[in-house]
């Protein structure tokens, strides 16, 4: 069994500016409880598969290839600041997507529809998490921080989608490509 999510990179100079900003953001108060994105890490997911065996590891290869090939580049923007849940149970932080985000939904309801989605409800959220919160309460003056923070908006262009393993290790997940399909 494979652990799979299917996701859209982003650009170095992005890249750039969210480690900027996560570098900053850990350098205040003293964090409990919160593992940091490292930046090599940082994606925007389009779908978390979970585990898959091979039968259906070929489904959402070629589940990935319809998508991309039924869609076309895409311009985004990462900008702006904000939480999952809530800020008072906040256990998720993250970075907002912008831009052409109804074409990426797009790409990512065609890959639902081929694939099949998880929920008929399931509403499309683009974001670039940068940390996960164990415990909110010990964290509150991070989590407020935060979502008062401006970051200063960065495009760039998606051009492919991405198929990535993802392995769980003590030290924390490594995520392989194992396919890229371009967006025509």
């Amino acid at each position: 069994m494979r652990r799979i999510f299917v996701a859209v990179d982003i650009s170095e100079e992005a890249r750039r500016k969210a480690a900027d900003y996560i570098t900053k953001l850990r350098g205040g108060e003293p964090a409990r409880g919160i593992s940091w994105v490292h930046p090599d890490k940082l994606h925007l997911t389009l779908r978390f598969i979970g585990n898959c065996d091979e039968d259906e590891m070929r489904k959402v290869l070629s589940s990935a290839q319809f998508a991309a090939e039924n869609s076309g580049p895409i311009t985004l923007y990462i900008s702006g600041t904000g939480v999952f849940p809530n800020a008072k149970r906040a256990r998720v932080l993250w970075l907002g997507v912008g831009g052409e985000v109804d074409k990426m939904a797009k790409t990512t309801d065609i890959f639902n529809k081929a694939y099949g989605s998880k929920s008929e409800h399931e509403v499309f959220k683009p974001h670039l998490t940068i940390a996960r919160v164990r415990d909110a309460t010990k964290n509150s003056k991070i989590i407020s921080q935060h979502i008062n923070s401006r970051f200063e908006p960065v495009g760039f262009m998606v051009s492919d989608v991405v198929v990535y393993e993802s392995e769980l290790h003590p030290k924390g997940s490594v995520y392989s490509a194992m396919a890229r399909y371009i967006l025509r």
